[in-house]
């Protein structure tokens, strides 16, 4: 390689393939436990596919929970695609694996973060409320009685 290796480079794109695999076997197996996601995302990246609505409310960066009421999880090798509850309305999303700015397992106590493009650099992170196990798709409101919290990944980084 000209100039050596980009072992940076080299490092995230293993680790992004960490990433694919873990939402490929729980799409094939389901989650196991308490197991949960959080993933963040660039909602600006022209290439994933969310609702207009969403881009509206998120135009830069979201963050999701894969936990209980999620449905048909599936990757391919540049994407994942799964089908969310928004306020008790079933939304489809495909996220390309490259603009995944963190993803975490907290049951497994297992983090990553990834530097997102320059181009690209958020300015927030927004939550996706998510139910729990009940048939109900109420979001959980915050300390004001919103429904919609906004999150920061900093209570789920390792200091």
């Amino acid at each position: 390689m000209s100039g050596g290796a980009n072992y940076e480079q080299l490092v995230e794109t293993a680790l992004r393939r960490v990433v694919h695999d873990v939402l490929d076997i729980a799409g094939r197996e389901g989650l196991y436990g308490d197991q949960h996601f959080f993933m963040t995302f660039l909602t600006s990246d022209p290439r994933n596919t969310i609702p207009q609505w969403l881009m509206v409310n998120h135009p830069s960066e979201m963050s999701i929970i894969l936990q209980h009421q999620f449905w048909d999880l599936s990757v391919d090798d540049e994407a994942f695609s799964v089908t969310l509850s928004f306020g008790g309305k079933p939304e489809r999303l495909r996220v390309m694996l490259d603009t995944v700015t963190a993803f975490s397992d907290p049951a497994s106590k297992f983090e990553l973060q990834f530097r997102a493009p320059a181009a690209e650099a958020p300015q927030k992170l927004a939550a996706a409320p998510m139910a729990d196990k009940s048939d109900t798709d109420e979001t959980t409101p915050d300390e004001n009685g919103n429904g919609d919290n906004v999150v920061t990944l900093d209570a789920f980084r390792k200091k």
